[in-house]
């Protein structure tokens, strides 16, 4: 069964219904790894035995046909040389598949520093973790430390074989394999093991009526067009073998494995699970990453990341709308929201002066650190998917500051550390937690894994509101976030997620951080963490600030309540260095579901709290509790009507003698507020 058709059913179910076989000549290898590795030296001395000393980085993907051997029997091999900047990273899923051989070219990052213009150079589990978020398991991923001529070979980490099932690691110096008169026999050993797994990919025959189409036909119908519709292709291949009957007629039998096939092999690329794609057929995938990149790179890169449809019509007519309709529909670029026909490619953005501002402004609910790996290509998704839809939205080339659910959202990406800083502003409790569990998921979450749930959360909840069926769309969940990947509250204290998860099934309310400190969990750890659709009430504290004190032994009596996910409290002490106070006030207080008036002598003679803070909640509807906290004469306001749902009970003042020890008293408070939970 060849290997390029995977797991598609109905391309095996095809490729059993041939009678017709020959053996396969062509198989696929990628080059993968950051710019400088050597790879592009590789492939040019396994196809032309020819070494440059010096040579330009591949800018995009370059594919090279390498013939193992000069007679009849050698394999063909489609190389495929990927560009190693991190701009092209997001690209890249639209080339790789499964089935075919990794080479993973690699140098320290001391002499890649040497010889390297662009100085980014990306770990070797970085690269792994890259291949493994596209690929399966069943692919092939073989390490070679390049350029070591007088080097030994430093082997990669034993967890990093197993995490990524690395099967075979070498050295190589391609300049001493080119060098007149070398025995270079660790270039012979890596050279002859290489052919025989490359063997091992052709050793399933192939339908006689696919090989004639991809050898004797393909490369005939790509000089007049790049891409046409699946029905055209189908009537073109039936045409050519019509004076064949037996031909056409295996053609017709296994016609469904066939562009898997060579889809598989490299030869064509389309994109069956793309709606405004699935109907048409690249005949050459070497045109397409040339076509793209060449859009990509020339106004792009000229332009700090926008480009017009119009400029790059002048310079290809025929293909520049096709090859922009494949990028968005990849979410590899964006309209931008405001002028129309211009377009936006992430990659290119310049980085941005004022995050640092940003920070001030909002303050950040959660950090999330990847250990091992984060795809660079995520940058490019996140701000295709959040940034480029509202023109008051402020992008740049790693993070953004756009609008969510109503709700202010401040995103910053530390590429080099793999952190992740997720800002939210305060707001109305289903939405706020709605959107930090959506931004939480579209981080974490594989993107092999998110195509099930394309909805967000927030969306989930206006569906929810509109008693739609939200049984019906499969919505992703803590479950599908790799244990691994760790999460801070400060950016100091760490801990992964499998710990923080098993600290909240013992109901723990606090977990040991990796830094050797602790993270005590609150409503954002526990909506991240649970699948429990359940929504933090927001509890709004009124009060003086001569009873501050009195406050803050409240507030720690809501301690269990907030750990546990149930409740989370606002006070005016929470407002940021910078911000308006009255206008931070009023959106906590408008956003509350409970307030809690802390009744006093210095309470009641507050006008800001009578003029401002009551009113609004009176006429949002916000649930009132009295805290009946120092003896005062309320009976004639307007707390009078709410007397009988005061706590913690009729007129029984806390700071009083009423009550001993004062903790008896904020227990029967906590006692109350549970109730109205």
């Amino acid at each position: 069964m060849p290997t390029e058709i995977g797991n598609d059913l109905q391309a095996l179910r095809a490729y059993f219904s041939s009678e017709k076989r020959i053996p396969n000549t062509l198989v696929k290898l990628i080059l993968i790894g950051n710019t400088t590795a050597g790879k592009t030296s590789l492939a040019d001395y396994l196809v032309n035995n020819n070494y440059e000393e010096t040579r330009e980085s591949t800018h995009g993907i370059k594919l090279w046909r390498w013939k193992t051997s000069e007679n009849n029997y050698g394999l063909q091999v489609n190389t495929w040389d990927f560009g190693g900047q991190d701009y092209y990273h997001a690209t890249h899923n639209l080339f790789l598949d499964d089935k075919t051989i990794f080479l993973l070219l690699h140098t320290s990052k001391e002499m890649h520093q040497q010889h390297a213009n662009e100085k980014q150079w990306l770990p070797q589990n970085y690269w792994l973790g890259n291949i493994r978020s596209i690929t399966d398991t069943d692919s092939t991923i073989w390490y070679i430390q390049s350029k070591s001529e007088n080097t030994p070979l430093d082997y990669l980490k034993t967890e990093w074989v197993r995490q990524y099932n690395v099967s075979r690691q070498f050295k190589i110096s391609v300049k001493a394999a080119a060098t007149e008169n070398s025995e270079d026999y660790e270039f012979e050993y890596f050279l002859q093991n290489l052919k025989q797994e490359l063997a091992l990919f052709a050793k399933d025959e192939l339908p006689v009526s696919w090989v004639r189409i991809r050898d004797n036909y393909l490369p005939e119908w790509r000089q007049k067009d790049n891409c046409i519709n699946r029905e055209s292709f189908r009537r073109l291949c039936e045409e050519a073998l019509s004076a064949n009957p037996d031909l056409l007629t295996d053609l017709q039998d296994s016609w469904e494995g066939l562009l898997p096939y060579l889809k598989g092999a490299g030869e064509v690329s389309y994109f069956k699970n793309i709606p405004s794609l699935q109907d048409l057929v690249f005949l050459s995938t070497e045109s397409l990453t040339s076509g793209i990149y060449a859009l990509l790179s020339q106004e792009a890169i000229k332009n700090r990341g926008e480009f017009s449809l119009e400029n790059l019509q002048k310079s290809d007519p025929t293909n520049a709308k096709i090859y922009l309709d494949v990028l968005l529909a990849f979410k590899i670029v964006f309209e931008h929201p405001v002028h129309k026909g211009v377009y936006i490619a992430p990659q290119y953005l310049p980085e941005n002066p004022y995050t640092r501002h940003f920070q001030q402004l909002i303050k950040v609910a959660y950090v999330i650190r990847f250990p091992d790996y984060m795809s660079r290509s995520v940058i490019t998704k996140f701000l295709v998917k959040y940034a480029g839809n509202e023109a008051e939205n402020y992008y740049w080339r790693y993070g953004a500051f756009f609008k969510l659910a109503g709700l202010n959202v401040f995103v910053r990406i530390d590429a080099d550390q793999q952190k992740v800083y997720v800002h939210v502003e305060d707001g109305e409790s289903k939405y706020k937690f709605a959107v930090i569990k959506e931004l939480f998921l579209f981080f974490t979450v594989p993107f092999n894994r998110q195509n099930i749930a394309d909805t967000p959360d927030y969306d989930m909840l206006r569906l929810q509101e509109k008693k739609e069926n939200r049984e019906q769309i499969k919505m992703l969940s803590s479950e599908d976030v790799p244990e691994e990947i760790e999460l801070s509250l400060d950016d100091i204290d760490f801990a992964p997620v499998k710990e923080l998860k098993e600290a909240i099934g013992f109901k723990a309310y606090k977990v040991r951080s990796r830094q050797g400190g602790y993270i005590e969990f609150n409503a954002v750890l526990h909506q991240l963490l649970n699948n429990s659709t359940m929504i933090p009430k927001k509890i709004f504290l009124s009060y003086s600030h001569k009873d501050d004190n009195y406050k803050k032994e409240l507030d720690t009596h809501f301690a269990a309540l907030k750990r546990s996910g149930k409740i989370e409290t606002w006070q005016d002490r929470k407002i940021l260095p910078g911000e308006e106070w009255d206008k931070t006030i009023e959106e906590a207080l408008l956003s509350a579901d409970i307030a809690l008036l802390l009744l006093s002598p210095d309470f009641m003679a507050s006008d800001y709290i009578w003029n401002i803070e009551i009113p609004k909640a009176i006429k949002k509807g916000v649930t009132i509790v009295p805290i009946f906290l120092r003896p005062c004469d309320f009976n004639e306001s307007v707390f009078e009507i709410y007397k009988k749902q005061g706590l913690p009970g009729d007129t029984d003042w806390i700071v009083s003698n009423k009550y001993l020890f004062r903790d008896e008293a904020y227990l029967k408070v906590i006692e109350g507020i549970k109730n109205l939970l």
